[in-house]
């Protein structure tokens, strides 16, 4: 899952119904990670374009 699908599931649920704290909380976790996830990536992929090498162990 990357960041613009987890802000889809993360839609308020049908007219009618409310969003409870449990719900709010969890979808604001997964933005977070997804988000985290998105900005790691492309650090390094900017840091491999300038020549940097190495893997995620060291």
């Amino acid at each position: 899952m990357n960041l613009s699908e987890a802000k889809e599931t993360c839609v308020r649920n049908p007219v009618g119904s409310s969003l409870k704290s449990s719900e709010i909380r969890n979808c604001n976790q997964r933005l977070w990670g997804e988000y985290d996830k998105e900005v790691a990536s492309k650090v390094w992929q900017g840091v491999t374009k300038l020549g940097v090498e190495g893997d995620e162990d060291e």
